[in-house]
């Protein structure tokens, strides 16, 4: 059976690898497109699981890091699910929906996740269901891709804030460049895609370059359990709540919080080569010291490939990194202030 993007892409020039939607022109000329401003990017690789049931928002409170209480109708906000290390296990965007709630991760997570987030429903009054046969996800960027959006009745002015209609939703990212998420049925996706005939559409790894430029990371099966929400700067991108209950590896994370201890932040690579690193991959010095892990990666401009990874702070600081032999220019996401940059404790 074919997914949501597969049949409402199935004569254009989108082009698949391993399921994945590769990219539309090329990987250099859609990251090209991407970066020039507007475009959109279905995102097959992105699945959706839907939460419903009178304890839903309980039963979430006590397994995420952020504060499901506060989250407005028609909200969203980014969650990490840990192991009780505190080390993650998936990375959710969720959306509330009146009371029930909409979580996005990376497709490839789904089965574990949702077997994970099943065997500790216990009794409570809960149901996940993966409703990614009939939900699908679009990525839009750029000023006149938003006001395409408006133009379907979303007006997104604030990060984080989106609204819902019978068959659709759409929340504006926390970025630099205008940016949202639209998710909506099959059918109500189709009639979008041909209403935005004339945007620039562009594959996931371009996308996930915007996302690598904005500093939002996401946690792919390489990272899995290996990455603590503060080291990929959750607490300064709203990802976590220290002030609400108990969930798993809550307290890891507040001990690393209160105590001041975090050694390692999340960076931005640009890397001299068109090949990307896997989630996972190591980052050295020019001396062969190992620097940190990757996250995530995407291909650039100009031969080259951009990453999020987890960088010993004082590492960072370093003028040559590598990552597999190749040379690696570290920068600062631009909300990780020079303090925070620093520190070294």
């Amino acid at each position: 059976m074919l997914t949501p993007w597969q049949h409402i892409l199935h004569d254009t020039s989108a082009h698949w690898q391993d399921g994945m939607l590769s990219h539309f022109s090329s990987p250099a000329e859609d990251a090209r497109l991407a970066l020039d401003g507007d475009s959109i990017a279905p995102l097959p690789g992105i699945a959706v699981i839907e939460a419903t049931g009178a304890d839903v928002k309980a039963f979430l409170q006590g397994q995420v890091s952020n504060d499901i209480s506060t989250l407005a109708e028609s909200g969203s906000q980014l969650a990490a699910y840990c192991n009780p290390k505190g080390r993650m296990l998936a990375l959710f965007r969720i959306m509330r929906r009146e009371d029930h709630y909409f979580l996005l991760l990376p497709a490839e997570l789904l089965e574990s996740t949702l077997k994970r987030l099943r065997m500790f429903v216990m009794r409570s009054k809960v149901t996940f269901t993966d409703v990614s046969d009939r939900w699908a996800v679009l990525g839009c960027s750029g000023s006149k891709s938003l006001a395409a959006l408006a133009e379907q009745g979303f007006t997104l002015t604030e990060a984080d804030a989106g609204s819902w209609q019978a068959d659709a939703g759409a929340w504006r990212l926390p970025d630099e460049q205008p940016r949202a998420l639209l998710v909506a049925t099959t059918e109500r996706m189709q009639q979008i895609w041909s209403a935005f005939s004339e945007l620039q559409a562009v594959g996931e790894m371009a996308w996930r370059l915007l996302d690598i430029r904005a500093g939002l990371p996401e946690i792919r099966s390489g990272a899995v359990e290996s990455i603590i929400p503060q080291m990929a700067n959750l607490d300064l991108i709203n990802g976590i709540s220290f002030t609400k209950g108990c969930y798993p590896g809550q307290e890891i994370i507040a001990r690393m919080h209160y105590l001041g201890n975090l050694k390692r932040r999340m960076y931005r690579l640009v890397i001299s080569t068109t090949d990307t690193p896997a989630p996972g991959s190591d980052v050295h010095t020019a001396e062969g010291a190992r620097a940190g892990e990757i996250v995530m990666a995407a291909p650039s401009l100009d031969g080259t490939s951009e990453a999020l990874a987890i960088l010993q702070i004082e590492r960072a600081q370093t003028a040559e990194l590598e990552v597999s032999g190749h040379g690696a220019a570290v920068h600062r996401p631009a909300y990780l202030t020079d303090e925070q940059a620093e520190e070294k404790t």
